[in-house]
């Protein structure tokens, strides 16, 4: 039962944060599934029989209710879309938090199942081999709606998601390339909507446009005509 409790804990805790982001670009209307957090306990990998163990007991069930219920109270999206009222220093902890969660770049172990497999399955319009870049990829998306949101203080939280950036792109052979992709699109984002009107802050921007440049040579060919569609949509 604890493990189901912590289970569920983490999957509407996940859930939760992609809803935040859906509602910031989507004017406050989400876009998110429905939190289900009994399908998920039902196929944790960590669980015991392995992933799909087929129909939870009472007592999971139980968990799982305990766990959704315990996450909708805490209301853990407002930390994101009220992350303008933070004092600054919450505010950069905030975002080194999110990049931590973000889990290490690249993953150890998972490098060589990457460089074989993710140029593949990007081509097929899948992501590649687990390793959990679905959090990275949340992360990422978390990281951009905070920047907006605090635009007015984007100079002190800026130097930590360069460092986040730079190490995507210098192993952008290693990681999954739906996460590059995702990061080069922030970037370019970010400039687009804050240039214009923060020019205090244009050379630290730039300098994260250039970062593009570490990105692998075969890995951004691979992604030119999807970034390019989207940058022209």
């Amino acid at each position: 039962r604890a493990h189901a409790a912590r289970v569920a804990a983490v999957a509407a805790s996940n859930i939760s944060m992609f809803r935040s982001f859906t509602s910031i670009w989507g004017g406050g209307v989400s876009t998110a599934p429905a939190l289900d957090v009994a399908a998920l306990l039902a196929s944790d990998p960590y669980a015991e029989g392995g992933p799909n163990r087929g129909p939870l007991n009472e007592s999971d069930r139980a968990a799982a209710q305990a766990g959704e219920e315990v996450m909708t109270r805490c209301a853990f999206e407002d930390i994101f879309l009220d992350s303008k009222f933070l004092k600054q220093e919450s505010l950069v902890h905030l975002v080194r938090a999110v990049i931590q969660a973000s889990g290490p770049i690249p993953r150890p172990g998972l490098i060589s199942q990457v460089q074989v497999a993710g140029s593949q399955a990007y081509a097929a319009g899948g992501a590649g081999p687990s390793g959990g870049w679905d959090t990275s990829e949340l992360a990422l998306e978390l990281l951009f709606g905070i920047l907006l949101r605090n635009r007015d203080r984007i100079a002190a939280l800026w130097p930590p998601v360069y460092e986040h950036l730079q190490a995507i792109f210098t192993h952008s052979r290693d990681v999954d390339p739906v996460l590059v992709q995702k990061a080069i699109m922030a970037v370019m984002r970010l400039c687009l909507r804050l240039l214009p009107y923060k020019p205090h802050i244009s050379e630290s921007l730039v300098r994260g446009v250039q970062l593009v440049s570490l990105v692998d040579e075969q890995v951004a060919a691979d992604m030119a005509p999807t970034i390019a569609a989207e940058l022209l949509g």
